[in-house]
């Protein structure tokens, strides 16, 4: 069965569920993979910040490299060199990689769009014309962050982050995508739906993981 890897951001953890099966039996086994999301600065480290990272027991960071659209718009903005901070740069993504492989941290690289005013759930247009505009920049903002996580050995790359209406109204673009990015990267693939999203997504199967953004909540108690 499909790993699950359900990504708490208020709790800044990361939740692996593997499930095993054989012929006999299904077995279940779990781990927690213990992970910050780590916010890009706006110019390059003073000092390495991965010692404090490691101070609070995590094992993982997320590099988070934004770009941006609005909504009705079909374009994803993104300058390798320009008004990007420092660390969303393709140089500071990498000297960020390079930081965390050092302290014998493991990163998750997750390109990632913001919608101004909105968020990537509500993005949608008006016809097909617009969405293969939208989805051309999307690649070309994406892509490169592949190859730099394949040259560098990034154990985990997310291709997208709840694009609810895209991943039901384009699936096969999502599908296409992982078919381009599998012969460029060996490591594992994710997509991290939003948690009213995981089960409209079709393209689970070509993933190395189900990923949830999961804002609901765990239990039903305050304080378990």
């Amino acid at each position: 069965m499909k790993n699950v890897l359900l990504i708490c951001l208020a709790f800044s953890s990361i939740l692996i569920h593997s499930n095993c099966q054989n012929t006999t039996s299904q077995k279940a086994t779990s781990s927690k993979v213990k992970g910050l999301s780590f916010v890009a600065p706006r110019e390059p480290f003073k000092n390495t910040p991965m010692m404090d990272v490691k101070t609070v027991n995590a094992e993982w960071i997320a590099v988070i490299p934004y770009a941006f659209t609005r909504q009705g718009e079909p374009h994803v903005r993104y300058e390798s060199k320009g008004r990007q901070h420092w660390g969303e740069l393709h140089e500071g993504v990498i000297t960020t990689i390079d930081s965390a492989h050092r302290a014998g941290l493991s990163v998750m690289l997750k390109p990632q769009v913001f919608v101004g005013n909105s968020w990537t759930g509500g993005l949608d247009f008006a016809n097909d014309k617009e969405w293969e505009q939208w989805e051309q920049d999307y690649e070309k903002y994406l892509l490169p962050f592949v190859k730099i996580a394949d040259s560098m050995q990034v154990k985990l790359v997310c291709i997208g982050t709840e694009f609810k209406i895209s991943v039901q109204k384009r699936p096969q673009f999502w599908r296409n995508l992982i078919a381009k990015i599998r012969p460029q990267y060996k490591g594992k693939l994710v997509y991290a739906a939003n948690w009213d999203e995981y089960d409209l997504v079709t393209f689970w199967s070509d993933l190395d993981y189900i990923g949830v953004d999961a804002y609901f909540s765990l239990v039903p108690k305050a304080t378990p």
